[in-house]
């Protein structure tokens, strides 16, 4: 994909529609794929899936990382998503 230029998660991917569907933030999206990409792609000791774009689909439905919560009708970060957004913010800052 990469050497293709392919996004990993192209716009028209129905996670996309479930996300704007449900109120999802696409911050939170983009953060549940970073979380999920360095769990299942870049840590050699996570288990492998065939189709990970699947995965990643199940994975943000059902909140596997446990990154947020729904506060009535909104969104929030859980004390594990800000941690993750923390950590990503610093590893930006330092590139």
């Amino acid at each position: 994909m990469r050497a293709r230029g392919e996004p990993a998660i192209p716009e028209d991917d129905p996670v996309q529609d479930w996300a704007e569907k449900v109120g999802l933030p696409s911050e939170f999206v983009e953060l549940g794929w970073r979380a999920f990409k360095r769990l299942y792609l870049e840590d050699r000791s996570t288990k492998r899936y065939t189709d990970w774009r699947v995965t990643f689909r199940l994975a943000l439905r059902g909140n596997w990382l446990k990154l947020w919560w729904l506060d009535g009708h909104e969104y929030r970060l859980t004390t594990v998503g800000e941690q993750v957004k923390r950590e990503f913010e610093c590893e930006g800052a330092a590139a």
